[in-house]
């Protein structure tokens, strides 16, 4: 048999000084965006990053008629931007394989309409903004 060891006494555990207290999470807040109650607490989220970007917009933008048969409400409309950029906040509840075709045709058709006179649409899932950073983040590399 090899050598032991001697015991060593039992240590207690010691407590760090400065162990930081857990924040405490308060549920986001959500106000109205231009007068109109957000859809969704990711609209909310852009909508507050864009107006911390300091990007000017128009929210809920109605084209060919809005919410008429053919129409279709743009969640936000950048106008401070070289061209108007067409921003669309996709849930994945409501845009999915079903409604990819008439998602792309309600592009093709926005497209058509301004012929070069917009930027390319930006389209934005609601799991790419669980914050209010995140979606600033996200802002930035696309706009």
């Amino acid at each position: 048999m090899g050598y032991r060891f001697p015991a060593t006494q039992k240590t207690r555990k010691i407590k760090s000084a400065y162990s930081l207290p857990t924040p405490i999470l308060e549920p986001e807040t959500i106000g109205k965006i231009q007068d109109q109650t957000p859809g969704s607490r990711e609209e909310w989220r852009v909508a507050v990053a864009l107006y911390r970007l300091k990007y000017t917009f128009i929210y809920q933008f109605p084209v060919f008629g809005g919410k008429v048969s053919g129409g279709q409400v743009i969640d936000f409309w950048i106008t401070n931007t070289h061209l108007p950029t067409p921003v669309y906040m996709n849930g994945r509840a409501w845009h999915n394989n079903k409604t990819a075709t008439v998602d792309e045709y309600k592009i093709y058709k926005l497209k058509k309409l301004f012929h070069g006179l917009i930027r390319e649409p930006v389209i934005i899932w609601d799991d790419e903004v669980p914050s209010i950073p995140a979606a600033t983040s996200l802002l930035r590399r696309k706009l």
